[in-house]
């Protein structure tokens, strides 16, 4: 059985994958940042502006241009 957690941290995200007695960190190409050898994270960022989302690192230029307010939320 194949199992899959996903840690929403503060600052970072994380996906886990253990399947047949084997545990991995999932890397999402284009998303994830080193944190240290063994784990790639998400930062916990999304950005929404009209019909594009930004997710992660580049979250805070996208900000920075959106020329209104930003709503910051925690769920």
């Amino acid at each position: 059985m194949t199992i899959i957690a996903i840690d929403f941290g503060t600052s970072n995200t994380v996906i886990a994958v253990r399947d047949a007695d084997q545990e991995r960190v999932v890397r999402l190409p284009g998303l994830s940042v080193r944190l240290d050898p063994l784990v790639e994270a998400v930062p916990t960022l999304v950005f929404v502006d009209s019909q594009q989302i930004t997710i992660g690192e580049p979250f805070e230029p996208a900000a920075g241009n959106a020329g209104s307010p930003a709503l910051f939320s925690q769920l």
